[in-house]
């Protein structure tokens, strides 16, 4: 799932589009990771490359940076459900969802 502070300026939409994500400072799981692998065949259906800032296997350290307003991430709901529950994240639904599971 899309991952964000609840203050990153997309925090409010609806839904947000892959094409809309493409510019934004991403933290990424590192290479091989199947979030990884999800995430760059998101994009690269699209034609697209994310942006990214930063990769690492911690995903500890990926939730701290995302909530600090850093940058966005993807990562598995199992991963974040305490922090969305606490308010410290959000999500927002990728348009076309359909099309993207972890």
């Amino acid at each position: 799932m899309l991952i964000l502070s609840p203050t990153y300026s997309l925090a409010k939409k609806k839904s947000v589009s892959v094409e809309e994500l493409v510019h934004e400072p991403m933290i990424m799981k590192e290479m091989g990771s199947g979030t990884r692998k999800q995430v760059n065949g998101l994009f690269s259906r699209k034609g697209l490359t994310p942006n990214v800032l930063m990769e690492t296997s911690n995903t500890e350290f990926i939730k701290q940076l995302v909530q600090r307003g850093e940058g966005i991430s993807f990562l598995v709901e199992e991963a974040v459900a305490a922090e969305i529950h606490e308010k410290k994240l959000t999500t927002v639904p990728l348009k076309g969802k359909s099309s993207f599971s972890m």
